[in-house]
């Protein structure tokens, strides 16, 4: 949506900011600080920039954190993947082994051993009860019925 308000005013600082803060969400911390920058250039002409100029101050001090964070927490996860052996060398042939064992023939089970005892006939199939559904007629659910 920034991108379109852009293509419409690229010297829009709500669209400038709009887009800086859906790439630092996707943690696109480059293309952020590129969009900030712009954001700084196109603010020197508005009549509130002053205002505009302290949010990117802190917008770059949100995004100095978000990038310490984000890769903090990309070390931590890639630090449990080496802990569980996800990227070691045995991986390859746990995986071969896994899928050796899923092609191979089926496993039978234990015949059953009848113990003597007369078994109880199988119950009757009963038919499944209709569907009832309760709903409460509404002035718009019977617009959106009359309309179908």
């Amino acid at each position: 949506a920034a991108d379109a308000a852009l293509a419409i005013d690229a010297e829009d600082h709500k669209a400038w900011y709009r887009k800086l803060q859906a790439e630092k969400g996707l943690g696109k911390f480059k293309e952020a600080e590129a969009s900030l920058a712009r954001l700084e250039d196109v603010a020197q002409w508005c009549p509130d920039r002053h205002r505009i100029m302290r949010d990117c101050d802190t917008e770059r001090r949100r995004l100095k954190i978000a990038k310490a964070k984000h890769k903090a927490d990309t070390q931590e996860m890639l630090g449990r993947a080496f802990e569980a052996g996800v990227f070691s060398i045995d991986r390859e042939r746990e995986l071969e082994e896994a899928a050796k064992a899923l092609e191979g023939p089926p496993q039978r089970a234990a015949p059953k051993l009848d113990d003597g005892k007369p078994k109880a006939a199988p119950k009757p199939i009963e038919e499944p009860k209709p569907l009832e559904r309760k709903i409460h007629l509404t002035a718009a659910l019977a617009g959106d019925l009359m309309d179908e």
